[in-house]
């Protein structure tokens, strides 16, 4: 079945990253130290961070390009092999002198992280490499109507960035979907939808989220303040809730394993874009969401989702039914919640 999103382009800027996987199995002590001592099987690189949000538009059917800075190092060097692989746009992204490429290292035995090592500098970008970012911008990919701000706190993104970004979005009408990194919040006010989980809304809003009351007061608290379209909170096992001008409402998870939540929030925030692209109302995008953060769950380690996984649940036979039920009201808008 073709993807929804096979005529959908989506622009993704932010912190990339290469995720290091080391897989091996550990049945011993070592004796130097009170620590499990790893056989190692194999090694395995995927995108991570923003390169992962690309990875999985393209997964999930569409086209995405990616603006990001990495360095001429090692890590650099499988970041650009890590974009052919998986078919997202690269070359407006820029190698820079004395940038280090964010890499992770994560040791799995039996499918038990036993240690992750972090190998990353705070990118801090100087006016000449700054410009170069405007410039890939301009050579923006040809029918792109979402832009995609990938936060993760390490200098790509921040709020006197976001606020520049969502207003050039603006001049050349894009939609701005944001994945938020606290405590930059301010910078956000203006985008299209901004995607939480429920850790950084509690940090946005300085409120504690322990009840789904409370994630819906947060929610509606943090689209107003932002003036934003809609805001979409994922709330790990309770789900996510939905905040529009036409409400509020609450997806449950989809009832399965999870094995990994490392990743969902970049499937999150690539669905959501490629829904918007797509034209679909904030319903079927919720629902399409839970659907493909369900899948990147039940996945080992940071995974890319197929649309083909998406119409294999059995939540989709439901869905594509709103899709179908949106396509026949007038002026479209969200359909009950059920």
């Amino acid at each position: 079945m073709e993807s929804l999103f096979s005529k959908c382009s989506v622009i993704v800027v932010g912190d990339a990253m290469v995720d290091h996987y080391i897989w091996g199995d550990a049945s011993r002590i070592s004796p130097e130290a009170p620590v499990p001592v790893v056989n190692v099987h194999r090694e395995e690189y995927r995108p991570g961070g923003a390169a992962n949000v690309a990875a999985n538009v393209v997964g999930l059917g569409g086209n995405a390009e990616l603006v990001t800075f990495y360095g001429r190092d090692f890590a650099g060097n499988i970041l650009e092999a890590l974009a052919k692989k998986y078919s997202y746009g690269f070359s407006r992204s820029v190698a820079l002198e004395n940038v280090k490429t964010i890499r992770k290292t994560r040791v799995v035995a039996r499918a038990q992280q036993i240690v992750r090592v972090d190998w990353e500098e705070k990118l801090i970008l100087e006016k000449a490499s700054e410009s170069l970012l405007w410039k890939s911008l301009e050579e923006k990919a040809s029918g792109s109507k979402v832009l995609v701000l990938s936060d993760y706190g390490k200098g790509m993104i921040g709020d006197e960035r976001a606020s520049r970004l969502i207003q050039w979005a603006k001049e050349q009408n894009i939609n701005v979907v944001i994945d938020p990194k606290p405590p930059a919040k301010n910078g956000y006010r203006g985008a299209t939808v901004v995607t939480p989980n429920r850790k950084e809304a509690e940090i946005m809003s300085g409120e504690r989220i322990d009840t789904l009351r409370d994630a819906e007061r947060v929610a509606l608290k943090l689209r107003k303040e932002l003036e934003l379209d809609a805001l979409v909170l994922t709330l790990g096992g309770d789900g996510m809730m939905l905040a529009s001008e036409e409400g509020c409402f609450h997806y449950p998870a989809l009832e399965q394993e999870v094995y990994d939540v490392s990743g969902a929030g970049d499937t999150v925030v690539a669905c959501v874009a490629l829904s918007i692209a797509a034209g679909l109302d904030y319903d079927v995008t919720s629902r399409l969401a839970m659907i493909t953060a369900g899948i990147a769950v039940s996945k080992v380690g940071t995974a890319v989702v197929h649309w083909d996984d998406v119409i294999k649940t059995r939540e989709w036979a439901s869905t594509s039914e709103h899709i179908a039920l949106a396509k026949e009201a007038k002026g479209g808008g969200p359909h009950v919640r059920s």
